[in-house]
């Protein structure tokens, strides 16, 4: 299917019908929305798994999707879950204009990122719990508390049993020093031989930075410091621009509080259905320890069990969500 300035490819006209709805709504508001952008002729690709036929080296598995410039290609992934994110995100690569390209290492996938919350809001929530929960990791890690409090049946059932604990959410230092090592790699280039834990860690860390500069000051003024860069002859935005524009530290510890602090509740919800085995582990043996007759008795029932980020004020409650019961399951069966 072919529109003004776009040719879309693909199996049937249903998904290329879908795709192109998505792009004539999608341009206009880019450009609405980010100075220095334009777009000009573009194809789009649906494909079973996104890559470039002709390079085969450079085929990256584990990607939603991928603009490849020298063709002026967006290569996108069949099925795809939030597929308009997707496409908003590799729709901003294809559209920036220099000076955007004085972004320093990973930092223009934080922008798309950020783009493609704004243009596609319905999956942002959980655009945002995976990078800020790849920040967080990246820099040592999660601390979530679960609190579970029987569902009362008389005056002081409540007071007496409640029982909390608390689980460290964390991974083996992939990339040391990632939140320094973030301006140097770029880890969206489809031929980087990063781990897909690095690349994680990587675009987290560019989103988190990228995310606060947005809200503090808008896409302009994140535009303004590659302008800026551009006009002092610097090839890329100095580090200590982008960390006073985002009101980051070169810390480690600053820059995990600060993706912690951004969690909302939609946040947390979505990062404990991407790891539900460690609260999903505690949960279960609390419950066996109760002596619950799980023959009669459904935990969620029975108990009601809330989580929250012990170095934040958000929480959430987990008693209604199928990847912690399955999870629970999993573990009882144990």
């Amino acid at each position: 299917m072919v529109t003004a300035r776009t040719t879309v490819r693909g199996d049937t006209l249903q998904e290329v019908g879908k795709v192109a709805q998505a792009l004539a709504r999608l341009q206009p508001e880019l450009e609405a929305l980010v100075p220095g952008v334009a777009l000009g002729e573009l194809e789009v690709w649906i494909q079973d798994q996104p890559h470039v036929y002709t390079f085969p080296s450079d085929m990256d598995y584990d990607a939603e999707g991928l603009y490849a410039p020298d063709l002026k290609r967006i290569l996108l992934a069949r099925g795809t879950q939030d597929m308009e994110r997707v496409l908003a995100h590799e729709l901003t690569h294809a559209a920036l204009q220099s000076p955007w390209d004085r972004l320093p290492g990973t930092l223009e996938e934080g922008l798309c990122d950020c783009v493609s919350a704004y243009l596609a809001p319905a999956g942002a929530a959980r655009l945002r719990a995976g990078r800020l929960s790849g920040a967080a990791l990246a820099c040592g890690g999660i601390h979530l508390a679960l609190r579970v409090t029987p569902m009362s049946k008389g005056p002081n059932d409540e007071a007496n049993g409640v029982w909390e604990t608390q689980i460290l959410l964390s991974n083996p230092p992939i990339v040391p020093a990632a939140h320094e090592a973030v301006f140097a790699v770029s880890a969206g280039l489809s031929s980087s031989k990063l781990s897909t834990e690095s690349k994680r860690a990587f675009y987290g860390l560019s989103f988190l930075a990228m995310d606060r500069i947005v809200k503090r000051s808008g896409f302009v003024f994140a535009f303004e410091l590659c302008q800026r860069a551009e006009e002092s002859g610097l090839e890329t935005v100095p580090e200590a621009w982008i960390l006073e524009a985002a009101g980051l530290e070169a810390t480690e510890s600053s820059w995990r509080r600060a993706a912690i602090e951004a969690f909302g509740k939609e946040e947390l919800t979505h990062l404990i259905c991407m790891y539900p085995s460690g609260l999903a582990g505690a949960l279960a043996n609390h419950i066996t320890s109760r002596g619950i007759d799980l023959e009669h008795e459904r935990w969620w029932e029975v108990l009601s069990v809330e989580c929250s980020l012990v170095e934040g004020t958000t929480s959430t409650r987990l008693n209604d969500l199928w990847p912690i019961r399955v999870a629970v399951a999993q573990h009882l069966r144990r």
